[in-house]
């Protein structure tokens, strides 16, 4: 026999293992992801109390294993992770998802893919631990790594509860979700404060009051828990436990609904002259001083106990969707470079004014424009205008 007659013996011997069929072909695919963004899209809906949610998911097969991911952006939101492959007669699927109902959701989708397979799951869910942010401000990364400009995802004020997902190969870095905005992203360990599921039940069962201005160690907007009213006097009690009496001009009640007008008051403290006066526009900002654009709209309604979501994209998701004829004080006003999702908001004043945080115009950072302004960037904003949300909760 020679040598081109054994190799070709071989190959047909072990052809089964050298050019292994992939999972599922380009349009099987792009149909599993799909239905999975639909079904995963929709329990982060419900569990976040959105008016709509989107996921971008990916897929790929390396090495006789499949794959799914979410997208860069979508892993602000949500948690999803499959890995599967061939073990003896079955496909063992290994998964990561932040919620108990993606576990049934992807169960049930992967055998309607494989209905002739023999599906084994493994599964990581929820949460690994619970903790508080315990400094000033504290920065959220899009990456482990101590590093701001893109890398700087958001940050959190002091008081913040975050449950913890995951942790990098040092444990220098956990992941974790916040639970004022279920933002999620990467800080350092040094930054939490670790408790036990009570005593973190216990921090968020407190009401929650924002300070509107720095007092003693707090920044502004800290939060801190409303312990006790009593003859007249409020008392705060802090991430370690010390209680103090606390003066009512510190904070806006959490008890209250706020008009448009009081919110459109706050919104104009951080114009330059303003008490709550922002520096400069910084990407990722959530304190005072330095503020992104969906930053300063955040921060504006989480001083009137109204908590949004982080980004200007899902600040649209949450909120319900209004027309330019529609839009009235209040209303949230999105901007798009790109025309398919927002990447700018602001807050609508009325009589085609809005107040917003930017890097542009005539300084960085708060400042009000004009829809029908005749300067370079009122003109220039108008052609990106891209529509807007009337926000929930607000009167």
């Amino acid at each position: 026999m020679t040598k081109i007659q054994i190799t070709l013996l071989c190959l047909t011997i072990f052809s089964p293992f050298l050019f292994s069929q992939p999972f599922l072909n380009e349009t099987q695919s792009q149909s599993l992801i799909q239905d999975l963004e639909k079904l995963l899209a929709w329990n982060l809906q419900q569990q976040t109390n959105r008016v709509q949610a989107k996921l971008a998911l990916e897929y790929e097969e390396v090495n006789e294993t499949g794959q799914i991911s979410l997208g860069t952006r979508s892993q602000r939101d949500t948690l999803c992770f499959l890995r599967f492959s061939r073990v003896a007669d079955e496909i063992m699927v290994r998964g990561r998802v932040l919620y108990e109902k993606e576990r049934t959701l992807i169960e049930n989708t992967m055998h309607k893919y494989f209905p002739k397979e023999k599906l084994s799951f493994l599964w990581s869910v929820g949460p690994m631990g619970w903790a508080i942010s315990k400094k000033s401000l504290v920065d959220l990364y899009v990456f482990p790594r101590e590093e701001q400009g893109d890398n700087l995802a958001s940050q959190f004020l002091y008081g913040t509860p975050v449950t913890i997902l995951e942790m990098n190969v040092d444990g220098s870095f956990f992941r974790v979700q916040s639970q004022d905005d279920f933002y999620i992203g990467w800080m350092k360990a040094s930054d939490l404060k670790w408790t036990s599921q009570k005593e973190w039940d216990d921090w968020r069962s407190l009401p929650s009051i924002y300070l509107n201005k720095a007092w003693g160690s707090y920044p502004t907007g800290a939060r801190l828990g409303l312990h006790l009213l009593k003859d007249g006097k409020y008392w705060a009690r802090d991430v370690d436990g010390q209680v103090t009496e606390i003066s009512s001009d510190l904070f806006l009640s959490p008890f209250e609904n706020y008009s448009t007008q009081s919110i459109l008051t706050v919104a104009q403290e951080f114009l330059p002259k303003g008490s709550l006066a922002t520096q400069s526009y910084l990407w990722g900002g959530t304190s005072p001083s330095y503020l992104d654009c969906s930053g300063f709209v955040q921060l504006t309604f989480r001083f009137h106990n109204i908590l949004l979501p982080r980004d200007a994209d899902q600040q649209q998701q949450y909120n319900w969707q209004v027309s330019e004829e529609e839009m009235k004080e209040g209303d949230l006003i999105f901007f798009s470079r790109n025309g398919h999702r927002p990447t700018h908001v602001g807050i609508y004043l009325g009589e085609g004014k809005y107040i917003h945080c930017s890097p542009s115009g005539n300084y960085s950072g708060v400042k009000i424009n004009d829809l029908e302004g005749t300067s370079d960037y009122d003109k220039l904003l108008r052609k990106l205008y891209f529509g807007a949300a009337r926000v929930r909760g607000l009167k």
